[in-house]
């Protein structure tokens, strides 16, 4: 023994020494969350610097800024057609972009189209089939009571899904509507994260939300409500929006309420998602 005391065999320094680890555990912890903050933070602003953000253009104006087309589309299948003009206003291109179309009066067709690539400031030329956008390929225009819902889904260059959502009453000869009823921009990622806070705050302002695509039914606003069997509800929960819709939560119940905007009452039919296969009335190209 030599008469020395050996300090770190003692009980206090064992207690500190497990200290000292568990404190350089919680800073290797802390450091690693605010480096990922960081990066997080800057990941989002550099995304900010080329997220696009597509837009319909009036016919009047795509005329007037012919320079600026970066494409004609035409999906009418030699059938006579309606222009649509689709323009990126964002600050990035706007890759694999799709374009649904929900469209019509008393009975709403769905129809999805690819779209060509778009860069920032240029707009692209989509014609479709006047048969398949009013329901009767004479048609030109079209009143209030007609409605259609643009919904695009496009990706930054680094590889960020945005969706533009934009409902309007009405279309005249020049690719105008009457009126814009909705406008709806976002990250899809952000979106999902965000989405229990949304629905939050549109059942606390009493209004009621769709189960397939997630959007708000105002008060006043037609919607239809629907009690699926279990079976059924399994399959048909298929057609909901998995970033923005509540969840369809069946439990052990043998039914479940659920309720749909008129843009998506007739994707919670059974008769009609199992006569279509699931794909309702539409068309890709």
């Amino acid at each position: 023994m030599n008469g020395r005391i050996d300090f770190w065999s003692l009980p206090s320094w064992e207690a500190v020494s497990a200290l000292a680890t568990t404190l350089a555990a919680f800073i290797v912890w802390w450091y690693t969350v605010e480096t990922r903050r960081l990066r997080r933070i800057a990941d989002d602003q550099l995304e900010a610097q080329v997220a696009p953000f597509l837009m319909l253009k009036s016919g009047i104006a795509a005329n007037r800024e012919e320079q600026n087309s970066a494409g004609h589309l035409d999906r009418t299948g030699g059938r006579p057609g309606v222009d649509i003009h689709v323009v990126n206003e964002g600050k990035g291109v706007a890759l694999d972009g799709t374009l649904q179309i929900l469209a019509g009066g008393t009975t709403i067709t769905d129809w999805h189209y690819e779209l060509s690539a778009i860069p920032t400031g240029k707009f692209i030329t989509l014609v479709v089939a006047r048969e398949d956008f009013f329901g009767d390929e004479r048609a030109v225009t079209a009143d209030r009571s007609f409605r259609a819902k643009f919904i695009a889904e496009y990706r930054s260059l680094a590889m960020k899904k945005y969706r533009t959502q934009v409902g309007v009453r009405g279309w005249d000869q020049h690719g105008d509507s009457a009126d814009r009823t909705s406008l709806e921009y976002e990250r899809c990622d952000e979106a999902k994260q965000n989405a229990g806070i949304r629905l939050q705050e549109i059942a606390r302002q009493g209004n009621r939300v769709c189960y397939v695509c997630g959007n708000m039914i105002l008060k006043g606003t037609p919607f239809k409500t629907v009690e699926l069997e279990r079976r059924d509800a399994k399959i048909l929960r298929q057609v909901r929006d998995p970033d923005r819709a509540p969840k369809w939560r069946l439990g052990l119940r043998r039914t479940i309420t659920v309720t749909a905007c008129p843009y998506c009452e007739r994707k919670v039919s059974p008769i009609e998602w199992f006569a279509t296969g699931g794909q309702g009335k539409g068309a890709k190209a």
